[in-house]
């Protein structure tokens, strides 16, 4: 995952306790003494709590869209595009 989109759900509220992995890379404004935690594929679909529809790949895209909406979210691993969902979401 992109230490963008991790920050970003981090921002927009994503539960720190479900989230089981820790971002290792140095990246710009990363420090050391405060990881970044960020979930994995399972803690993501959990965390939509169902209002996920489908999860799809295709010509090296993973889609993701939810059970209301018929947008698709994408991206270029399942995790991110996931990711993307559960932001759209929990908008606030």
């Amino acid at each position: 995952m992109e230490y963008k989109l991790a920050k970003q759900l981090k921002d927009a509220g994503f539960p720190r306790d479900k989230c089981s992995m820790i971002w290792k890379t140095g990246n710009a404004g990363f420090s050391i003494d405060s990881p970044l935690k960020f979930p994995t594929l399972e803690e993501l679909i959990d965390a939509c709590e169902g209002k996920m529809y489908l999860l799809i790949h295709g010509l090296n895209i993973w889609s993701a869209t939810g059970c209301e909406d018929d947008e698709l979210f994408s991206a270029k691993t399942p995790i991110e595009a996931v990711a993307k969902l559960w932001l759209e979401l929990n908008k606030k």
